[in-house]
């Protein structure tokens, strides 16, 4: 019959199983930090080859050049504009961008163009409802050109 002192061959004691735990965590403490020095002997490397290319010349980008946080939706509208080549309505502007048009997304994102079109910053507004991009300006021709010429003799006042 087996008996339960801590003694006996076939249950190992507890201060035996603690032992081993001990050990196995010990371990893993030498492999994790082998791999720590062959991560850190990769990245040495990687810091002498980058030295060895010559350094670029990166502009940081800004709201006044034409910067937008990508995937925002005013940088949606603005690479809309650009492939248009013209200013568009606001109802067709929400459309085009995957968004429902309702009062809310209208309102919302007039707002936010808005605000570029007021500090003269990437948009532009050249009519009711209507936005294009600052760079369109030189193409916008107001919507009063153009159309029937009205005399004086023709006002009902």
């Amino acid at each position: 019959m087996l008996s339960n002192n801590s003694g006996s061959k076939y249950m190992p004691s507890a201060r035996v199983n603690i032992e081993k735990r001990i050990e196995k965590e010990k371990q893993k403490i030498v492999d994790l930090r082998q791999q720590v020095e062959r991560s850190e002997a990769f990245i040495q490397g990687l810091q002498e080859a980058l030295q060895m290319l010559p350094k670029e010349k990166v502009e940081p980008q800004t709201k006044s050049s034409g910067y937008l946080r990508p995937g925002s939706d005013m940088q949606k509208i603005q690479e809309l504009l650009k492939r248009t080549g013209h200013p568009l309505p606001i109802d067709e502007i929400i459309g085009k961008i995957g968004k429902q048009v309702s009062n809310a997304t209208r309102a919302s994102i007039a707002s936010s163009l808005s605000r570029y079109v007021r500090k003269n910053e990437i948009f532009s507004r050249p009519g009711p409802n209507t936005f294009g991009l600052i760079e369109f300006a030189s193409n916008e021709i107001p919507e009063m050109f153009g159309g029937d010429i009205v005399s004086p003799d023709d006002i009902p006042f």
